[in-house]
């Protein structure tokens, strides 16, 4: 997920909780790490990216209400970005 440029990860962050990703099978998972950046400028989603009620929730401040659930996902994350 590191290696994802900031359009991926901005469609990411607005696509699954931490939850559901963590429930991936790691086929799906890295199927979606290796498509998403494609899948962003075929459907031509760009310019819902970055409109200003997006943004408002990407950039708001994030407190998880279960820490370790989001060290979990932290993990899984990272090791999903040394199998590419």
């Amino acid at each position: 997920m590191r290696k994802l440029d900031y359009d991926a990860l901005k469609f990411y962050r607005l696509a699954y909780k931490i939850r559901d990703i963590l429930k991936l099978p790691p086929v799906e998972f890295n199927f979606f790490v290796v498509n998403v950046v494609d899948f962003i400028y075929r459907q031509k989603l760009l310019q819902y990216l970055y409109r200003e009620d997006i943004n408002k929730a990407v950039y708001s401040e994030f407190n998880p209400k279960d820490n370790n659930l989001f060290k979990e996902f932290l993990k899984y994350s990272s090791a999903s970005t040394d199998l590419k």
